[in-house]
Formats: structure tokens, sequence, C-alpha cells
């Protein structure tokens, strides 16, 4: 499929969940453009850095987004984000995409059990400074190592953990998804300074332009709605790429 359409179905994915395009890029560029894994993971992080920065200059002048959570989990997910990029080219390209699959299955299964989770507005969040931090660490690292954006993560964590409602959780995940890609992303271009080319340049502006059109539209949408949609389309991607690993490795 062509860079624009796969771009812009990342962006109206980010755009109504606040991270969930994040797990599709990886493997919307992996086996739907053909493109290797780690210069597809870099590809993702610099689409999620641009996506992510564009969508908080959006709701910049919005007083919903949390800055004190964003800013704690952030500040974490920076070393974990970068740890998990310098593990990265260490792990071949069939155990990473192994993880990825199982990663993507997993992280359907949050999706779909916290869908019809009714949250509460934001409690007291400076004394939960430990939860914040764990989900700084596990979000940032998977971010760093799979170049899943960890929006999901932080989303859900936050709307089961800490009573966030899913719009606050949206616009918390937009922060740390534009810190911590931003930071795993320099980290890749390092190492890999071949990961820009004309087809990731064509991915990351289309992926921008869905993720603008879609912003308009999140309101509108139930949460219920979101949240099992996207569990279905991540579960099928992942147990797509976890029977293609065994028919690859083991047939």
């Amino acid at each position: 499929m062509s860079a624009i359409i796969l771009g812009f179905i990342v962006g109206i994915v980010f755009g109504l969940t606040g991270g969930g395009g994040g797990v599709l890029t990886a493997p919307f560029l992996i086996y739907g453009l053909d493109i290797p894994v780690h210069q597809s993971i870099g590809i993702t992080l610099i689409t999620l850095s641009f996506t992510a920065i564009v969508g908080l200059l959006k709701h910049s002048r919005s007083k919903k987004i949390d800055w004190h959570a964003g800013g704690v989990i952030s500040a974490v997910g920076i070393i974990a984000s970068w740890l998990g990029s310098r593990l990265n080219f260490y792990i071949s390209d069939e155990i990473l995409s192994l993880a990825l699959a199982i990663c993507l299955i997993l992280i359907s299964m949050m999706l779909w059990h916290n869908a019809s989770y009714k949250s509460k507005e934001v409690v007291d969040n400076k004394r939960h400074y430990f939860k914040l931090c764990l989900i700084g660490i596990v979000a940032g690292f998977l971010n760093g190592l799979l170049g899943i954006s960890g929006g999901v993560i932080v989303t859900t964590s936050l709307i089961l953990f800490m009573s966030f409602s899913m719009r606050r959780a949206i616009l918390v995940a937009m922060l740390v998804i534009a810190v911590n890609s931003t930071t795993s992303a320099f980290t890749h271009y390092y190492y890999l300074p071949n990961v820009i080319s004309s087809t990731a340049i064509v991915f990351i502006a289309s992926s921008m332009c869905g993720m603008v059109i879609a912003s308009h539209f999140s309101n509108a949408l139930p949460e219920l709605f979101l949240k099992r949609g996207l569990a279905v389309v991540v579960f099928i991607i992942g147990m797509s790429m976890l029977v293609k690993y065994f028919l690859q490795n083991y047939i």
C-alpha cells in the first residue's frame, strides 16, 4: 500500500486515541512498505515525534493538559527510552518482530479490558509518584526498543490506576510520546543515519495530516467504540505478525 495511505491511517488513529497509531506504525512499515525492522522502528520514532508535537501545539492553549503527570512520566521515560534504543541494535530482526507481535497482542487485551472502564476525573497525582515513574519506565523502554509509542500503555495505565478520564489521559500520552520518541529518534538516527528516505518523509507528512483532521472528531465518537475498535485492529496485526514469524522460522 502507498506510504501516503498508511501514514494517513496512522495519523487518524493517533488523533482519535492519543497514541494508538504508534502501535500500528512499525507493522505498517515492515509489512506494508517492506522496510527492514530496524529502519522501520527508527522511522516510527520520528513519525511519532513529529505527530505528537503537532498534536501538543494544537492543544497547547487548553487547560486540560496535566503537565505535572506528563512531566514526571516523560522525565523517567527519557532514560528508559535511551536504554531501549541502545539495546535495539544488539537484537536481531527476527527477535524484534516476535517481541513486537507479543507486545501488540498484550496491548490489545489491555485495551479491550479497560474499554468499558468508567474512569473519574484525575485525582491528586502528586501522591502517586511511584505509579507515574513505573508507567514512564515501561512506556519509555518499549518506545526505544520496539518503536511502540507507549501512548496506549500510558493512556491505559492512567485510566486504570490513577482514575484519569480518557480525554485527559490522551493529552498526557501525547506529551510523553513527544518527549520519549524524540529522544529515541535522535539515538536511532545517530546509529542508523540512513533511516530517513523519501518514503519515510511521505509517511511522516501524511500521518501529521491525518492526526490534525482526526483531532477535530475525537470528541464526537464514543470512548467505547474507539477503545474496542483499536483493540481489535491491534490484536489482528499482532496475531498476523506472530503467525508469519512461526511460518518463516519453523515451517
